[in-house]
């Protein structure tokens, strides 16, 4: 009952399917790829597609996202699409039917009475006569920030301590004092959010925290196959499904890995310096490099070895670097006849070649 789109959209570029689509140029070749996709989505229907992440989507995606979603209406009425971005993505010209019918929701902090609704459905409170003690809000929306999931996670790790109780008396829901010595109740509840998050992983070995770390660096998703070149260097894979089966960090689909919870992966992120995830990304650059990864590569695992070598550079503000592999992807976009991401890539290079004045 799950399909991950985002296994199959990536990879309409590869070799196979180019010989199928040569001489046609992206618009056509976009209409036939929609063509192949809705043949599967009509037999899936209802069906939801979800893009998430931290990056901007590039605009042969929003080209092939505006080209399915107009041909949905009349022959796949039953599918939902939803971009989620930290920031207001920027849809490009080619996808501007979505501007016109995509419905925009910003998603704030909670406020404080939002947390206490949300406090209530968790603890199971259904009757009214029943309040939440202020001091248990208090400290759940502030080591929250009123975000959901934090909230989530808080509640559950404080119920899993006992530390939430219901006082008959005063008929409320209210924070157990555990240390008689301290006159604070909230103090048993650590501060740093990531304190409550990576509990569970205290007693990892050193080679898995590290691969955690290195992971927090790619992304929230990534392609095993894709980065199967840290394996020689530094067996990142093999940790990779190890944390997965055993440790229940990574929710796996086929080749395609992705963070069980999203809030774990923000506090594995948070423990790295500015400098430690530059020199982690550094040291993923130098992998690839030392096995001289070839076009041939690229298209066996199903992505821009470029591009991707692009964005480490980038994040490792190696700007010469990044300006190398940026135009080499856009030489690549362009010999495949992709016109709009080599306009993409070029412009990225343009930007990081400012960058190295």
């Amino acid at each position: 009952d799950r399909v991950n789109i985002g296994s199959i959209v990536p990879t309409v570029a590869d070799e196979q399917l180019l010989s199928l689509l040569s001489g046609l140029n992206p618009k056509a070749r976009t209409r036939t790829i929609v063509d192949s996709l809705m043949k599967i989505l009509k037999l899936l229907q209802p069906f939801m597609i979800i893009l998430e992440g931290d990056g901007d989507i590039d605009p042969s995606s929003w080209s092939l996202l505006a080209e399915l979603m107009q041909r949905a209406s009349a022959e796949c009425p039953q599918i939902m699409l939803i971009v989620s971005s930290r920031d207001a993505p920027t849809i490009t010209s080619a996808a501007s039917n979505l501007r016109r019918n995509a419905v925009q929701v910003k998603l704030t902090p909670f406020e404080k009475y939002e947390t206490e609704l949300f406090l209530r459905v968790m603890l199971g409170v259904r009757n009214r006569d029943i309040a939440v003690d202020q001091k248990l809000l208090d400290v759940v929306h502030d080591r929250a920030n009123g975000c959901p999931l934090f909230i989530e996670c808080v509640v559950r790790w404080a119920l899993e301590k006992n530390m939430i109780e219901y006082v008959e008396g005063s008929k409320k829901m209210s924070l157990k004092m555990l240390d008689e010595r301290s006159d604070d109740v909230t103090a048993a509840i650590p501060r740093e959010l990531s304190n409550i998050l990576l509990a569970p992983f205290n007693n990892l070995p050193p080679p898995l925290w590290d691969a955690l770390k290195i992971a927090s660096c790619i992304g929230y998703s990534f392609d095993a196959d894709l980065y199967s070149t840290l394996n020689q260097v530094l067996d990142f894979m093999p940790k990779i499904r190890e944390l997965a089966v055993k440790h229940e960090c990574f929710e796996q689909t086929g080749s395609h890995f992705r963070w069980k919870q999203q809030a774990v992966y923000e506090a594995v992120k948070s423990l790295l310096m500015v400098n430690q995830r530059q020199n982690i990304h550094r040291m993923i650059v130098r992998a690839f490099k030392q096995h001289k990864i070839a076009n041939d590569d690229i298209d066996v695992k199903g992505g821009d070895v470029h591009r991707l070598l692009g964005r480490h550079c980038a994040l490792a503000q190696d700007w010469a670097g990044a300006f190398e592999q940026y135009m080499k992807a856009g030489d690549r976009a362009k010999a495949t006849f992709n016109f709009n991401e080599a306009s993409k890539m070029y412009e990225e290079a343009i930007d990081f070649q400012a960058k190295m004045t």
